[in-house]
């Protein structure tokens, strides 16, 4: 074998080595790459857990610590009402008899000396407004604990059977206190959407999330329009606001983990990414359209998912044993 033949094969087998050590190379990082992928799903899928079960144990709390007491005002105001009622009867019967002439004028001036300083005709009028509005006030507050409630029931990960009108219903009064002066919402929900296995305070995050994004993006005066409809075994569900819209160079990226048009420490850039996530988990998908100075509309689409099927299969087994 020649000088040059030998040399040639050296430089064969160090080139092949080279191919090797890159495709080598190019494997490890492509291995890489997807440890890293699953590593950031993991993080945010335990950011979103963590943030639920914070959320759901919190709200599980408060809602118990405010039910006990609340039943006890709304129910002492009930028998309140009742006496108010008899007070104000025999108020109305004292004043009948005073204008008949029906009562001695040492009483006469007594009550109308007490009269003067409190104004019964006042009383009689407005202390019925009051009661109701009183009881329509700890209604509302009743409604609010029901809602945490509901929101706190499901653990992260659990599917119940739910309604994702009422789930909406829910999420926006637990809201409202932060966007009522930003916005006025408006419901155009579907009567006749199908129930589907859901995990309720997963969903709810998802709604709550949206809506108060929606808010902070607009003005004073802003309008947030939540519609809900279905055809065949999809659900779809749009919140659109007339706020300044989401720019294009961006509009691909809110939805990675930790991107944020917000100041620092007013946002992680997390939220969007969770509310995809939720989504994603529920075999569903999330997209918006948005155009500068008109608006935004964030589509969700969910597959009915029938929990009939699992029913009926437990209850064959059930037989069977």
């Amino acid at each position: 074998m020649s000088e040059v033949e030998v040399y040639q094969r050296a430089l064969n087998r160090e080139k092949q080595a080279r191919l090797d050590a890159e495709e080598q190379l190019e494997n490890s990082s492509r291995e890489l790459y997807k440890k890293n992928q699953a590593l950031q799903q993991q993080q945010s899928a335990m950011l979103k857990n963590e943030k639920l079960a914070t959320i759901g144990m919190l709200s599980a709390g408060v809602a118990h610590e405010i039910n006990n007491p609340l039943a006890v005002v709304i129910s002492n105001l009930n028998s309140l009402t009742d006496y108010n009622q008899q007070l104000l009867a025999l108020l109305a019967q004292v004043q009948q008899w005073q204008q008949q002439g029906q009562l001695p004028d040492a009483i006469v001036a007594a009550f109308n000396e007490m009269d003067a300083d409190a104004d019964f005709d006042f009383i009689i009028e407005d202390a019925p407004d009051m009661m109701a509005d009183m009881k329509e006030g700890l209604i509302r507050m009743q409604e609010i604990v029901s809602n945490l409630k509901t929101f706190s029931r499901t653990k992260p990960g659990e599917r119940q059977y739910i309604d994702l009108n009422a789930c909406l219903e829910a999420s926006l009064k637990l809201v409202n206190n932060e966007i009522k002066d930003h916005c006025i919402v408006n419901m155009d929900l579907d009567p006749s959407l199908p129930k589907t296995a859901a995990n309720n305070s997963e969903l709810s995050q998802v709604f709550m999330n949206l809506v108060i994004n929606a808010a902070h993006a607009m003005e004073q005066g802003g309008r947030i329009r939540v519609h809900s409809s279905h055809q065949n075994d999809q659900i779809k569900i749009q919140i659109v606001d007339n706020g300044t819209g989401i720019p294009e160079n961006i509009r691909k990226d809110i939805f990675n983990p930790f991107f944020t048009t917000k100041p620092p420490g007013h946002g992680t850039g997390m939220g969007l990414s969770v509310v995809h996530g939720i989504i994603k988990d529920h075999g569903g998908s999330i997209g918006l359209t948005s155009k500068m100075g008109v608006g935004t509309c964030f589509t969700i689409r969910l597959p009915v998912v029938s929990t009939q099927t699992d029913e009926e299969d437990a209850a064959e087994i059930a037989g069977a044993l």
